[in-house]
């Protein structure tokens, strides 16, 4: 009788069994990324590039566009094209347009976060052009989705510490003290394409336009307030404490040696913040970097521990010069406190950021900043002499 009473309702329990959201393949259409615009009448706009898997072994993109007076009815406008629900399980990327940027981000994060297919790891960016649609519209390189390619360049340079995935942008973004940035995104003109549009052809047979990371976009809370090109973005990484490694040369004249190319394996930052009587916020930023000399350009060798201490002295002094203008930059043309300046002084001056918080911007522009760096090379490769040495230049 107690066997009975076990047995029955683990048979009801096979009856239970399945997935309670399942839907069928056939029922919906495969999300690869999105685009997030605002039309000239400031509707909302939704532009999808589909995944297309009716050949086998063979992904074809698909682009569909809706507007409505939300992101969310725009969605199901461009989804009723098809007669499929939207799958956004496969999401990869999802690209904002400057405007929306500008504007704000906050309904194109909401949209975002509410949809229950969505991956929080998508990874967000910033079109340079015109719309955010434009970059979907271009051709990948490589991939056969574009999209695809984009998250594929995303965690590429997110190994130099520039990828913000939507998890990561949405905490910063709700932290006191920092503001956020995203991946700038733009198309790149293919150099057939360029030169036949100089000579007055409407169109190139080959080489398209494709797509390609393109700095970083600044925020200013929610909304966008600026671009940073590539080499902006390495030093506000280092400054940030969040850069793993990349390359930087330093120019110098060939009769002083030429241009030399160094590999940063490592860059750690140090940050100590006080307030002094008068308010007065003093911010010292170390930079300690390891780095390998990758390539010289002149006919001087770096054997000599003289050599060696010029040619660190040039990194750390082109490094401390950018991280300066950089600083400069975010206080005054932006408005930006993207090194968390204000959640450093939050954790070690909790009495003084209380009171500073409410006018945070005007007090980070009057912050008094000093950077020191400090090199080490670690490595110059196999040989110590450059290859031109001995080679008749004549």
């Amino acid at each position: 009788m107690a066997n009975k009473k076990i047995l029955l309702p683990c048979a009801l329990l096979l009856l239970c069994s399945g997935c309670w959201d399942y839907r069928e393949m056939d029922s919906l259409s495969i999300v690869a990324g999105a685009a997030l615009d605002v039309t000239p009448e400031g509707l909302p706009c939704f532009t999808a590039e589909l995944a297309d898997l009716q050949q086998p072994d063979v992904v074809a993109p698909q682009i569909l566009t809706g507007t409505g007076e939300s992101f969310l009815a725009a969605g199901m406008h461009a989804s009723g094209q098809t007669g499929r629900e939207l799958y956004f399980g496969h999401a990869q990327s999802v690209v904002i347009s400057q405007q929306l940027a500008q504007e704000g981000v906050g309904a194109a994060l909401d949209y975002i976060s509410r949809q229950n297919d969505n991956r929080l790891s998508l990874h967000l960016m910033v079109s340079r052009e015109e719309t955010a649609a434009a970059i979907l519209q271009a051709q990948p390189a490589t991939e056969q989705l574009g999209s695809f390619e984009l998250s594929l360049q995303a965690k590429q340079e997110g190994e130099k510490g520039t990828d913000m995935p939507f998890y990561k942008f949405y905490s910063e973004l709700k932290a006191p003290g920092i503001d956020p940035f995203l991946p700038a995104v733009s198309v790149k003109e293919g150099e057939k394409q360029a030169q036949e549009a100089q000579q007055g052809k409407d169109q190139a047979e080959e080489n398209t336009p494709t797509t390609q990371l393109d700095g970083v976009a600044l925020f200013r809370g929610d909304s966008l307030c600026g671009f940073l090109d590539e080499q902006q973005a390495q030093i506000l990484m280092m400054l940030r404490d969040n850069y793993s490694g990349g390359l930087m040369t330093v120019q110098r004249p060939m009769e002083e040696g030429g241009d030399v190319t160094f590999a940063i394996d490592e860059c750690r930052r140090k940050i100590q913040v006080e307030v002094a009587e008068d308010s007065q916020i003093r911010c010292t930023l170390r930079l300690a970097m390891e780095v390998r000399v990758s390539e010289l350009q002149g006919d001087q060798g770096i054997l000599s521990e003289e050599m060696q201490q010029q040619v660190t002295q040039l990194c750390e002094e082109q490094v401390k010069e950018q991280a300066e203008f950089l600083l400069v930059q975010l206080q005054h043309d932006y408005g930006s406190d993207a090194i968390g300046l204000g959640l450093t002084l939050s954790r070690y001056e909790p009495d003084a950021w209380q009171d500073m918080q409410e006018n945070w911007y005007e007090w980070f522009s009057k912050a008094q900043f000093q950077v020191d760096v400090d090199a080490n090379i670690t490595g110059t490769g196999r040989t110590y002499l450059p290859a031109t040495r001995g080679i008749d230049q004549h």
